[in-house]
């Protein structure tokens, strides 16, 4: 847009120009179209202007809310998932993530009023996305430091040491899914 305001206001002021020192009502014309011209659009641009939202191009606060609820965790940053991979299911947006299933373990986080559940690297502590309860409310990496925080590691690790064990229920989940 910017191009055609300068463009039109170039043409325009030489037209105008040529115009005094040529005296050619040709020139004229060409100019003052050209000047209106670029007024329209410079018009345009600023209406425009107003009604985009302040947030485009910014990067994210570390308090807004993301419209899909669920916050990519990266380098202790969040950062919206707002265009689901695939289906927008949990395996889907794990591999787009480079974590194929059986790669990353799910934790229900019932204590905590903010994230509803929470993905992590298997068999570690390393968050790699959360979903949150309310896509309205903010939340902040403080939060999920809290939340991991109050996560009973043995309860979970017991979890992952009876999936390991018994790989034939998988299976049979896998199955009858």
């Amino acid at each position: 847009m910017w191009f055609w305001i300068i463009f039109f206001m170039t043409i325009g002021v030489i037209s105008i120009v040529v115009s005094i020192v040529d005296g050619g009502i040709l020139y004229y014309i060409s100019g003052v179209t050209s000047l209106f011209f670029s007024i329209v659009f410079l018009l345009i641009k600023l209406i425009r202007g107003k009604t985009v939202s302040k947030d485009v191009g910014k990067e994210r606060k570390e308090d807004e809310a993301c419209k899909t609820g669920i916050y990519i965790i990266e380098r202790e940053k969040l950062k919206p998932l707002n265009d689901l991979p695939g289906r927008g299911t949990i395996n889907d947006i794990a591999e787009s993530l480079g974590y194929p299933s059986g790669k990353f373990h799910l934790i229900l986080t019932p204590e905590s009023n903010k994230i509803d559940n929470m993905i992590f690297k298997r068999r570690t502590k390393i968050p790699l996305f959360v979903f949150v309860k309310d896509n309205n409310v903010k939340l902040s990496y403080k939060d999920v430091r809290a939340t991991i925080e109050k996560i009973d590691w043995g309860f979970e690790n017991r979890q992952l040491d009876f999936e390991d064990n018994n790989p034939h229920l998988l299976d049979q989940n896998k199955d009858n899914s």
